[in-house]
């Protein structure tokens, strides 16, 4: 950083690709139980408080995800939490997302 000012250099990586094309991004869960509902409420707030809060994204749906779902799908598993595309690559994606608890 130069003069104080951040340049897109020291701010991280991006892959321009992967923007997603719209501001408002679904969210569903692959196989949501009612053992792991407080922890889902937890994942929740994080991304709302953070993406949500200090960008112009919105994440809404959160529910059980449907064969049809778009957007982003998480599904809990005891494994590596990991993605298997990035950004709107992953939409609609079976088992995009896998969040360890």
């Amino acid at each position: 950083m130069q003069s104080g000012i951040a340049t897109e250099r020291d701010l991280g990586t991006l892959v321009r690709l992967s923007k997603w094309p719209t501001n408002a991004i679904a969210v569903c869960w692959e196989n949501p139980s009612p053992a792991d509902e407080r922890l889902r409420s937890v994942v929740r707030t994080a991304v709302e408080d953070t993406w949500g809060g200090h960008s112009a994204l919105t994440f809404n749906g959160w529910g059980a995800c449907e064969e049809a779902s778009l957007g982003i799908r998480i599904h809990i598993d005891d494994a590596h939490p990991h993605v298997k595309k990035i950004g709107r690559f992953g939409d609609g994606l079976v088992n995009g997302m896998v969040l360890n608890f």
